[in-house]
């Protein structure tokens, strides 16, 4: 892993290039979600490059077709990904970005022995635990009900009709993604691992997040922060400073995993 590509091609867009940055953090979204979920966190992680994942069927992909099963996704990413990865890097994911991540770490300790500094894994029960009940076949109507919207606004519990229309078939593929989602046993990684959830998240729960520390033989951290499955926007002051901490000091262990909403 050498030469680095050219941003924005393909899989990868970097919303503020830093090729003197002492890393990179690689950056993968929720179901429905695109590389823009990423776009301000440069301003808040300094001395950072962020490389942020632009999956088919989103944004300046939007015609498309969009992915559905982590595997291909995992294929389509590597090869692209890791000629940049010439410096340490860490990888995030947040709900099914978590699960993008951790493959795409599996894959290249497979393929380069490479490993990251850190995975952050946000939102997401362990790659290990049973699967959740099945949505994404739902019909138009009742799909829409069952998923949490990040941006529904004024407490409607879905988008606009306009919005729905455009956004559900791509939601329903990321869960599609998400849901049929096999994990196949390896050992542990031995990078750290620090996970995140949300105090109120009705789809993640605090010991779903705490599996994921049998997934490394390295350190283990768990932070609960306040908000519902979104708190990656709504928290995300906190959860940036909390990456931002790790990526400061690698070598240093962990700050005392917490169990409970953090005070404000």
């Amino acid at each position: 892993m050498t030469a680095r590509a050219a941003a924005g091609a393909g899989y990868v867009v970097v919303p503020e290039p830093r090729p003197d940055a002492a890393s990179v953090l690689v950056c993968a979204p929720y179901a429905g979600g695109g590389a823009s979920v990423f776009r301000d966190w440069p301003a808040a992680i300094p001395g950072v490059e962020v490389q942020a994942l632009q999956l088919p069927g989103r944004e300046r992909r939007f015609r498309e077709p969009p992915l559905r099963r982590v595997a291909d996704v995992v294929a389509a990413v590597v090869p692209e990904l890791a000629p940049r990865l010439d410096r340490p890097f860490a990888l995030f994911g947040h709900s099914m970005g978590a699960l993008i991540v951790f493959e795409v770490a599996r894959e290249l300790r497979r393929r380069f022995a490479a490993s990251p500094s850190a995975l952050f894994v946000s939102g997401a029960r362990a790659p290990q635990l049973p699967s959740v009940r099945r949505t994404y076949d739902l019909p138009d109507d009742e799909l829409a009900g069952e998923i949490a919207w990040p941006h529904a606004a004024d407490g409607e519990p879905v988008p606009a009709s306009e919005v729905l229309e455009v956004m559900l078939p791509l939601v329903r593929a990321d869960l599609e993604l998400a849901q049929t989602y096999e994990h196949r046993p390896e050992p542990p990684l031995r990078c750290p691992i620090v996970a995140f959830c949300g105090a109120a998240d009705a789809e993640v729960g605090v010991e779903d997040a705490a599996a994921w520390r049998a997934q490394t033989v390295g350190r283990f951290a768990l932070h609960v922060l306040e908000g519902d499955h979104f708190f990656v926007h709504s928290a995300q002051s906190r959860l940036l400073e909390l990456i931002a901490s790790e990526l400061a000091a690698p070598s240093q262990p962990p700050s005392r995993a917490s169990y409970g909403p953090e005070a404000k």
